[in-house]
């Protein structure tokens, strides 16, 4: 069986670049089946142990395919904090040549801040679902939004 490298999943350069900077040369079996699933647009679920890179699976192609514009390009929900930082910290790294802008939205932490960056770039904040909560550019313009734990979603991930 052929062994499968990174720069077979047809990854833009500045995302191998930076997969090559972190040390990886072979995906995992969760990377090598489901990146070129996602990177041609088709909806995935994935399961795989922990440690065998699903977070790579999924960002890579989120990266891969990310049209930079005025409106943020991926919101990641998240059931707790701890993993929203995780994703964040992971995707900046492989993100870091696409000079994306990723933030973690989370409660327990200044939302005024967490606004103010969102804002930064003139990034609109469309909607996003988080169990029962909907966040909206009224509930931002206001700063009416709050965090609240719920068995579903109490982070989020913004990607522009």
């Amino acid at each position: 069986m052929k062994e499968i490298k990174f720069r077979d999943l047809k990854l833009k350069e500045t995302l191998l670049s930076a997969i090559d900077d972190l040390g990886y040369i072979n995906p995992s079996q969760i990377q090598a089946e489901a990146i070129p699933l996602a990177i041609e647009g088709y909806d995935i679920i994935g399961q795989a142990q922990t440690g065998t890179g699903k977070t790579a699976a999924f960002g890579c192609s989120i990266i891969n395919n990310i049209k930079r514009g005025k409106d943020i390009s991926s919101i990641i929900l998240t059931p707790t904090r701890e993993l929203a930082i995780q994703i964040y910290e992971e995707l900046n790294k492989l993100s870091k040549y696409d000079k994306l802008k990723v933030l973690p939205i989370y409660g327990g932490d200044s939302i005024t801040r967490q606004i103010k960056e969102l804002k930064r770039g003139g990034k609109k904040f469309k909607k996003a679902n988080c169990g029962k909560h909907t966040l909206t550019n009224e509930q931002l313009r206001m700063k009416r939004l709050s965090f609240t734990s719920t068995n579903r979603c109490v982070t989020a991930i913004c990607i522009y």
